[in-house]
């Protein structure tokens, strides 16, 4: 056939995503990109909550090294209306179905008490919130690496646990490296 050579679309297929993942997607800059082809962004650490106690709440707390200091996000949805709480705790373990296993409220050196930021959750089941947190980092002793966020029902109460017992804690999630997939 006239010496041209024909691939097959499977075959095709695979040397395009083969490429992409080889080459990156160059001038999108999200930022710097880490080790392996996939990469992580080293500014910002991430934990994927799952739902504690039988709830079905999902959502992410960011924490981001910005150029105006640490930012905190949170992203929550699939709960009732209401006013919730997260906590940075000590542990970085959601294992346990009621979130005792995320530990106690974890102090930051030379705070007061535990870090925590109360917000309200809409009508339609959800929230979103960003806002500064003086003192906070990525790692190190005033870090979160290695810590649980966890969400809290409820502006007032205790943010202790026992095990097996039912608790305020609706989701957990531990802080680990942002992905970037392209």
């Amino acid at each position: 056939m006239n010496g041209r050579r024909w691939v097959s679309a499977p075959r095709a297929l695979w040397v395009g995503v083969a490429a992409l993942l080889l080459g990156g997607c160059a001038g999108g800059g999200e930022g710097p990109s880490d080790a392996g082809p996939f990469g992580s962004r080293s500014d910002t650490l991430e934990a994927t909550l799952r739902s504690l106690g039988g709830t079905a709440a999902t959502g992410t707390v960011r924490v981001a090294q910005t150029a105006k200091g640490t930012s905190l996000s949170v992203y929550f949805v699939n709960v009732n209306p209401g006013r919730y709480r997260v906590a940075i705790h000590a542990q970085g373990n959601c294992t346990s179905p009621n979130g005792f296993s995320a530990g106690a409220p974890w102090v930051p050196p030379g705070a007061n008490g535990p870090l925590v930021i109360e917000f309200a959750v809409d009508q339609g089941g959800s929230a979103t919130l960003s806002q500064n947190v003086p003192g906070l980092t990525l790692t190190g002793a005033s870090g979160v690496s290695g810590r649980s966020a966890v969400i809290h029902e409820g502006g007032t109460g205790t943010l202790e646990a026992v095990p097996d017992r039912p608790n305020n804690r609706v989701a957990c999630g531990v802080f680990g490296p942002v992905l970037r997939y392209f």
